[in-house]
């Protein structure tokens, strides 16, 4: 389907690469957004005006909520409704072109190059290939910008767009998407963990290229690389200071402000040393294939040899761990069945709350596996979350996927049910809405059924009819509240092409092989 020059298959296979790894875990995949419920779409499903009085009729609407990005800090995050989402993206992308031709060869990660969308894991590639002759000189000057997707001026930004020639109903779309998101009182700059977003993020960079390029033109740095806004060059000493103080000047003329404690000149062979590090990380890792439920995707595990030893390090002292490093370890430990030190990782739950999504699907598979008895995992999800440690909606969410809905406890179905009466988080209701309706199907219609009438958020909705439906509501239950929730209109239209049968939740979420059956609710 092509609208105003926007390409909404195309969108699709952008918001379908984003859901493996997305913040928020939806249990059904988000299927009124996959590629094969764009055929047939019509303008008004997704809130377009074509002919007299074109444009978009529709107002975006953001879910919030705090993501950890270490154990003390947290990361704002939004969660677009479904028809935001696709039509941000495609209006990004009917630009994205246009938008290459501002950006330079040594700027790497989530952009077009040849008018096509970039691999990631190609772009990684590029970027440490520009790293390899670092010590062609004698200093590296290195920064990065302070909140960089919260801080971006959206005004500046959308005035770059136009002077870039963005125009008509594509740019009206981001102009309303970004200055909504802008305006909320919670939230600023850019919608974070978008493509989209981060497609554009590049161009609120162009200030701080511009004057990198004249320095290289220039020959006052040799080479300078940037991976969003992770930034370093080499040179003499005099060329990388005078240009650190530029950036800083053009980041701040941008609205944007460099990170003092991360700005630093170091000897280019100290650098090339740190570059060299960070590539034996990756030398010694592989690439293993990602579940049946993410086609086409792989994920990066550690090499055997060298796991223990990394499994050590990070549980000598947990809260100093990167969520990277975490990830890494965790999934590589329940890739290969090593659950020997599950136990210590239970006591290290506390410590490593940016490593609940990772920390959870290791201790599910090490129950799975009997290593660890599922007495011992329900215990421990009630105990912490009955407790007044502080721990994140996100956090608690996340251990809630722990434990599979068919051997949850009394006491751990409980927990969830107060989720599922007051929970105003997309995350923990989800996870509740999916394991309730799952082993207790008639109270959960009825708390569903009391709630959603009051309901307002589209996010929230959403999840409250695919509860309902879940647990056996009949269509005519939920019709009325997709009816009344514009942003839902393409979960309308999902459900009436498939008869109102709810994809299967995928294993990695449900937690079980094959318990998640094709629900048909009545009519």
């Amino acid at each position: 389907m092509n609208f105003f020059g926007m390409d909404l298959a195309e969108a699709a296979r952008l918001v379908e690469s984003e859901i493996f790894g997305d913040w928020y875990r939806d249990p059904w995949g988000w299927p009124e957004l996959r590629l094969t419920e764009m055929t047939g779409l019509e303008p008004a499903d997704v809130g377009l005006i074509v002919g007299k009085g074109a444009g978009w009729d529709f107002a975006p609407s953001f879910h919030s909520f705090e993501i950890p990005k270490s154990f003390f800090g947290q990361r704002p995050a939004v969660l677009l409704d479904p028809v935001t989402r696709l039509l941000f993206a495609a209006a990004v992308q009917r630009f994205a072109e246009q938008l290459e031709v501002e950006l330079s060869n040594w700027s790497y990660g989530w952009r077009y190059r040849d008018g096509s969308r970039a691999n990631n894991s190609e772009e990684r590639d590029r970027y440490r290939q520009s790293q390899q002759d670092a010590t062609r000189s004698t200093f590296s000057g290195e920064t990065d910008i302070t909140s960089f997707f919260a801080s971006v001026d959206v005004p500046k930004l959308l005035e770059t767009l136009r002077t870039l020639g963005c125009s008509s109903i594509p740019a009206n779309i981001i102009e309303r998407v970004l200055t909504r998101h802008n305006g909320l009182s919670f939230r600023s700059g850019l919608p974070q963990r978008s493509t989209a977003s981060a497609i554009l993020a590049q161009v609120a960079l162009s200030p701080v290229d511009d004057v990198i390029s004249r320095a290289l033109e220039q020959g006052r740095i040799s080479r300078a690389r940037r991976w969003m806004d992770d930034i370093s060059f080499e040179g003499d000493y005099e060329g990388v200071y005078r240009l650190l103080l530029e950036v800083q000047a053009a980041a701040r003329n941008a609205g944007l402000e460099i990170n003092a404690s991360k700005t630093a000149i170091t000897s280019a062979e100290q650098k090339a040393l740190e570059f060299e590090r960070a590539d034996q990380r990756v030398i010694r890792t592989e690439q293993d294939i990602v579940d049946d439920d993410y086609p086409d995707l792989t994920m990066t595990v550690i090499s055997d040899r060298e796991l223990l030893a990394a499994e050590d390090a990070v549980l000598q002292n947990p809260r100093e761990q990167s969520r990277t490093e975490l990830g890494l370890v965790l999934r590589s430990l329940w890739k290969s069945s090593r659950f020997g030190r599950v136990a210590e990782w239970i006591d290290a739950s506390r410590w490593i709350p940016h490593g609940a999504d990772h920390l959870s699907r290791y201790l599910r598979e090490a129950g799975n596996a009997g290593v660890v008895s599922l007495d011992s995992l329900n215990a421990w999800f009630v105990g912490e979350h009955t407790s007044d440690w502080p721990h994140t909606d996100w956090v608690a969410a996340q251990h809630a996927t722990a434990i599979a809905a068919e051997v949850m406890s009394n006491d751990a179905v409980k927990v969830l049910r107060s989720w599922l009466e007051v929970s105003q988080n997309a995350q923990k209701l989800a996870v509740a809405v999916q394991r309730l309706a799952s082993v207790e199907p008639q109270p959960t219609r009825g708390t569903l059924t009391h709630r959603i009438d009051s309901a307002h958020d589209p996010i929230l909705i959403r999840l409250m009819v695919l509860g309902l439906l879940a647990s056996g509501a009949p269509v005519s239950a939920v019709s009325g509240h997709l009816d009344r929730t514009p942003s839902l209109k393409l979960l309308h239209r999902y459900l009436d092409n498939h008869n109102w049968k709810l994809p299967t939740v995928p294993d990695d979420f449900a937690g079980t092989e094959g318990t998640q059956p094709e629900r048909t609710p009545a009519v």
